[in-house]
């Protein structure tokens, strides 16, 4: 919502570069915790001494009827990014009123709501639009924000 895609993205090449670390662009197959090795597909095993898994995770939709086709998933962001722009587009050449839900009340659902309401609203003032028409909820399944109250 605030940010450009370009603002987004950072590219982990110059920053792994200025700090020294090495990057390798590849899927890890196996940990061995007692010898602290990755394993990956055509590499030889790295050793760690501590080691941080981030594992890119892409929501399962399968579950939830409709999602599939109906639901825009934030990861992977090149595929958030292209159906963002889309809606972005829609609403501002619309003067159908639009409803947004979120579903997540964590951290990061509530961030990405508010930060959609406050970019489609700027863009529907600047298409002399008002701005009451894009409607969001928020939909968690426990409390908003259970971790940071």
């Amino acid at each position: 919502g605030h940010y450009t895609r370009e603002e987004c993205h950072v590219d982990l090449r110059p920053l792994a570069a200025f700090s020294k670390a090495r990057l390798i662009h590849e899927s890890a197959t196996k940990l061995d915790l007692d010898k602290k090795l990755v394993y990956m597909n055509g590499r030889p095993p790295v050793r760690y001494d501590v080691l941080s898994v981030d594992i890119g995770i892409t929501p399962e939709q399968g579950g939830v009827t409709g999602a599939d086709q109906h639901a825009t998933p934030v990861k992977p962001i090149n595929g958030f990014s292209a159906r963002w722009d889309a809606l972005v587009r829609r609403v501002t050449t619309s003067d159908a009123p639009t409803s947004v839900v979120v579903v997540g009340g964590g951290a990061g659902g509530t961030e990405l709501a508010l930060s959609m309401q406050y970019r489609l609203r700027q863009e529907l003032e600047t298409a002399g639009k008002p701005p009451s028409q894009v409607h969001f909820t928020l939909v968690t399944r426990s409390q908003l924000l259970p971790t940071h109250n």
